[in-house]
């Protein structure tokens, strides 16, 4: 704690303060500046002593907190941070392409000017960016670089950005990536389509799979059929399929002449493991048509009007229905059968509001 003594002297009514004296010079090369009290009137020595005291301590207060000092006005303070620091692109098909970005804010006090963005490095671009450009503070700016990789093998670049940020007039934002050769490959569900025999001018579909299994996306640029009576239904090209992803191919038989028929399905891709890939088509068209005519027995109550019966066939597990939408009779002829299949049929009713019934009992049958 400092102590200020305050020294005064009666003289006669009035009171004053003797000047020099070791409190006043002490002050003074602290500089603090009082005026001496030279007269104040009808006071005593305590009150005197008191207005010294309080003369000098709110002097010495001022003094020093610093308050009425010049204090220089502060200096200006652009920053320039940044999203990342490093950038990594993967392993891309050679002449493909992927973008990523980086993100520049004015992180300063006052306004940050980027002076230029250059990029080094086979296969690294700025995409997108116009230089000089001012930030305020808070403000952002998003630079868009691209990698796309000529040859295989790793790639390394940088990214070099120039500002008057007060951290470091230039920032740096390491690139990385790979190139790697394309690795486009299909695969096929089946070699060889056998649709069995089939009465003349009916027809019957079977599918087949194309999928790309590769690293890299495969072209599927055509696909044609040869051999009479078969067709390709549906399916638009060229079509493009990302790794791992599929497309069906429906190819119909529809003889218009009894004996045996063959053809072929070619489908062209850009498949590292051959652009041509090959279906084997076979069927036979019969004179004779195969039916299953069925006949079934109408419930003998129900609290609801019956309004008519769907019938359903199931083939390998798969179930659909094969009649119109409620049949009115109990009978229902099926022509799409073919030779060597077994098939399996289930009825349900249908009421007026269209509810249905639980199924009947399956009833099987193979063509011969």
């Amino acid at each position: 704690m400092t102590r200020i003594w305050c020294f005064s002297q009666l003289l006669g009514p009035a009171v004053s303060i003797s000047s020099p004296n070791p409190a006043f010079e002490a002050l003074k090369r602290n500089r603090l500046r009082l005026r001496p009290v030279t007269r104040i009137p009808s006071l005593s020595r305590q009150c005197a002593v008191l207005l010294c005291a309080l003369a000098c301590c709110t002097t010495f207060a001022t003094a020093a907190t610093g308050k009425g000092r010049h204090r220089p006005a502060p200096t200006s303070a652009p920053q320039l941070s940044l999203s990342t620091t490093a950038l990594s692109f993967g392993t891309l098909a050679l002449n493909t392409s992927t973008t990523q970005s980086v993100a520049l804010t004015s992180s300063g006090t006052t306004a940050l000017t980027v002076n230029s963005a250059s990029i080094s490095g086979a296969g690294f671009t700025i995409v997108a960016g116009t230089f000089p450009v001012t930030l305020n503070p808070g403000q952002s700016l998003t630079l868009q670089l691209q990698f796309k990789p000529t040859v295989s093998g790793a790639a390394n670049g940088q990214l070099t950005i120039s500002s008057n940020s007060t951290t470091g007039g230039t920032a740096v934002v390491s690139l990385s990536g790979a190139g790697a050769a394309a690795n486009s490959q299909l695969t096929l569900s089946a070699t060889t389509l056998s649709f069995g025999s089939i009465a003349v001018n009916s027809s019957t579909s079977k599918s087949v799979t194309l999928t790309s299994t590769g690293t890299s996306s495969l072209t599927v640029n055509s696909a044609s059929i040869a051999g009479a009576g078969f067709t390709i239904v549906g399916g638009s090209f060229p079509t493009t399929l990302s790794p791992n992803q599929s497309m069906t191919l429906q190819v119909q038989f529809k003889p218009t002449a009894s004996g045996s028929a063959t053809g072929q399905l070619t489908i062209s891709s850009n498949s590292t493991s051959g652009g041509t890939a090959v279906v084997s088509l076979s069927g036979t068209g019969t004179s004779v048509a195969h039916e299953v005519d069925l006949s079934w027995t109408a419930p003998g109550s129900s609290p609801v009007q019956i309004a008519g019966y769907n019938v359903y066939r199931s083939v390998g597990g798969s179930t659909q229905m094969v009649s119109p939408s409620k049949v009115a009779q109990t009978t229902f002829v099926d022509k799409t059968v073919t030779s060597g299949t077994t098939y399996s049929y289930t009825v349900t009713s249908v009421d007026s509001t269209g509810v249905e019934s639980v199924p009947s009992s399956p009833y099987s049958v193979t063509i011969p």
